[in-house]
């Protein structure tokens, strides 16, 4: 398509009101036949100028729109992986808490048995024995 018949063609998108309905690349080509077309009209100068800002107005809502989307997106992303770190770090802790208190029940036991005394059953009646002599 040569300049002349963008030109013309974006004309009629703006008579019919299918300008709405065009897609980006359409567009681009719209507004390469106004910025491109030798009109010395004046009667007409402006009305390309009002056009050619009009189809960058829609050009720039379509573009406003895709990074909402893209964004909206990123956000839900983020969002997830939030409440995944959060669930995260609360399981960690709650493992954390119930090894500690295993830790400290088995701790006590470890006292009654005297160090370098190995577990099993004859160590069992050494520490019987020791707690016995202690008394």
């Amino acid at each position: 398509m040569g300049i002349l018949e963008d030109y013309e063609a974006a004309h009629e998108a703006f008579r019919t009101g299918a300008i709405e309905t065009c897609d980006n690349a359409a567009l681009r080509r719209h507004l390469s036949g106004l910025a491109n077309q030798n009109n010395t009209n004046t009667g007409t100068q402006h009305r390309d100028i009002i056009r050619g800002l009009t189809i960058n107005q829609m050009l720039l809502e379509r573009h406003i729109d895709t990074l909402e989307k893209r964004g909206a997106k990123t956000q839900r992303l983020i969002i997830w992986l939030t409440v995944a770190a959060v669930v995260g770090t609360v399981v960690q802790t709650l493992i954390a808490v119930s090894a500690e208190a295993r830790a400290s029940r088995s701790q006590v036991t470890r006292a009654e048995i005297p160090p370098g005394v190995a577990p099993g059953a004859e160590s069992q009646r050494a520490a019987s024995a020791l707690r016995a002599a202690s008394r």
